[in-house]
């Protein structure tokens, strides 16, 4: 069999590998549905499956975290091992094609990132005060930072590697191209955030635009710097402010952050987004399309 086909069939057993450990990453949170349902929680139940908030059920912020994010901890460790085991390469070469992975990208796209978000706030407040409230209660914000650190890392960590490192790596392997499976598994990391609370209040057609164009360009990202070191840091940022922030009513997550958006407008969130992609572009211009590849990684042209 040739060295080519090998490649192949080992990135298919990968993903099917992949796809089997759903099952047992989302078992947590199936066996705690059934004891709760066994124990006369009905009622919490039907709310929580019109709603998909975890807030409908009678769960901790520590227990919130835990069963959102325990899944994306578990999938991290099996594409780890996959990529170890069974590729037989480490993480460094999962993160970046450059010799070392470049932590400088990784701020300075989450800093410009949290910038975005900041202004984007800022504007909607000034358009629509009435819909922020204020939290002066602090006492929780430390345990909100310590969960952020300990779940959300893993989170943005599993889907940049799988959708961006190993499908599209995967796919190029595939089909010689890396344009179809850039596209491909870009929207398709839009449709999986389909059954969020947010599409059924607002609208299909209305909020797949911005998960979808989130996808398409994170992905542009990985492809024009060879790496996932932007996409995290964007990732990372764009999450860390919605939870921990300004976090926004009537989505999948309720967390207690110092403000909070009650009326949450999705027509400015994609005309923000849109501005932001842009600008973004423009502030990191340099990194993104005056690169050039040198013997040992990539180098600025200036």
């Amino acid at each position: 069999m040739r060295k080519e086909t090998v490649k192949k069939l080992t990135y298919l057993g990968g993903l099917a590998l992949m796809g089997a450990a759903l099952v047992p990453a989302n078992l947590p949170f199936y066996f705690y549905l059934k004891r709760l349902a066994a124990s006369g929680g009905g009622e919490g139940l039907a709310e929580f499956y019109v709603s998909r908030n975890l807030s409908d059920l009678p769960l901790s912020l520590w227990g919130r975290f835990f069963y959102t994010f325990l899944p994306f901890i578990i999938l991290l460790g099996v594409l780890l091992i996959v990529w170890r085991v069974l590729h037989g390469k480490g993480l460094p070469a999962l993160l970046t094609g450059s010799e070392r992975f470049r932590w400088p990208l990784l701020a300075r796209a989450g800093l410009c990132w949290l910038l975005l978000s900041a202004l984007a706030d800022l504007a909607q407040f000034f358009l629509r005060r009435e819909s922020y409230r204020f939290n002066p209660d602090f006492s929780s914000w430390p345990q909100l930072l310590l969960l952020g650190l300990i779940f959300i890392v893993p989170q943005i960590m599993v889907e940049e590697t799988f959708f961006r490192g190993y499908l599209i790596k995967g796919g190029t392997l595939l089909t010689g191209n890396p344009v179809f499976p850039l596209v491909l598994f870009s929207l398709l990391f839009g449709l999986l955030h389909s059954a969020n609370p947010e599409v059924a209040r607002y609208g299909f057609l209305l909020m797949m635009p911005q998960y979808m164009g989130m996808g398409l360009f994170l992905s542009f990202l990985s492809w024009k710097t060879d790496g996932l070191e932007m996409s995290l840091g964007i990732h990372l940022a764009n999450n860390c402010w919605g939870l921990l922030i300004v976090n926004s009513g009537g989505t999948a997550f309720d967390t207690p952050s110092p403000f909070r958006l009650t009326e949450w407008n999705p027509l400015f969130s994609l005309i923000a987004l849109a501005a932001g992609m842009a600008v973004f572009l423009l502030m990191n211009r340099a990194s993104l399309f005056f690169l050039v590849k040198k013997e040992k990684g990539y180098y600025y042209n200036n």
